[in-house]
């Protein structure tokens, strides 16, 4: 299952804690969106961190089909010390109505976009430091919570890393692994399951008025099975210990070689 908003007054709000703050060093944010559509002229705010003019601050968001720059996934991230990393997406996500995996990342003093594990832009600033808001993060609603700034759509997986991840692991998220297959730094993680939780730290979760949805495959290994949407019409879906022809076949031959699966053993 995943978290759902439809648009009007629904979020989920991370209690502020050490482990969301955007050090002055390599970091990662990534996990799924999928909108329900994305018509009309304002924007659709899944991923806000205090108000958008103040500082510090952290926005991600979809500008609507009639809007400037229609179509395009936005991020904005201000320091703690005044300085701005604003940039769009190359592409048009936002005309997509499938699950997209997507991800910011510091490297150095460079701040990239990756939709679907391609490269949609960056921008380089070397005086950018921590990003540390005294506040709660809020996911499906831009923090002012205003009407025109809501997502329609879902989320699933969403995950902080203190690590720049490298192109095997964004190969690997793209294509349908678990954050906790890359435990290393990991920071947060809210799987989006079903409960409204904080995996890695035991963040405090607060569910304001948004459902459970389906969620997308995700491999787990922990688990040892791909979690899948409940099947229709009652039909109940027993799944087993699943052998690398197995996966190769959910998640198509490219895809688990992305993810690195070569033996069962690697379930």
């Amino acid at each position: 299952m995943a978290w759902s908003f439809d648009e009007t007054t629904q979020n989920v709000q991370i209690a502020d804690n050490a482990a969301l703050t955007l050090p002055d060093a390599d970091w990662s944010v990534g996990g799924r969106v999928k909108l329900d559509d994305n018509t009309g002229s304002a924007f659709q705010y899944f991923f806000s961190w205090n108000n958008f003019n103040l500082n510090p601050t952290f926005q991600l968001f979809f500008r609507e089909a009639s809007a400037a720059d229609p179509n395009k996934l936005k991020v904005r991230i201000e320091d703690t010390s005044l300085n701005l990393i604003e940039f769009v997406s190359s592409g048009t996500p936002g005309t997509s109505t499938a699950w997209q995996h997507l991800m910011i990342i510091r490297s150095g003093s460079t701040v990239s976009m990756y939709v679907d594990n391609v490269f949609e832009g960056s921008q380089t600033d070397a005086a950018f430091h921590d990003v540390d808001f005294a506040g709660d993060l809020f996911l499906g609603a831009r923090f002012d919570q205003a009407t025109d700034r809501q997502l329609g759509g879902d989320m699933a997986e969403w995950a902080k890393w203190d690590r720049a991840l490298n192109a095997s692991e964004r190969a690997a998220l793209a294509a349908g692994a678990s954050p906790v297959t890359m435990p290393n730094s990991l920071k947060w993680h809210c799987d989006m399951v079903r409960e409204y939780r904080e995996l890695i730290n035991g963040l405090t979760v607060t569910n304001s008025s948004s459902t459970i949805g389906p969620h997308p495959p995700i491999f787990r290994p922990s688990a040892q099975i791909l979690q899948f949407p409940p099947a229709a019409g009652g039909i109940t879906v027993n799944m087993g210990l699943l052998t690398e022809t197995d996966l190769a076949q959910s998640l198509g031959k490219a895809k688990a070689r992305a993810i690195g699966l070569t033996t069962e053993a690697d379930l």
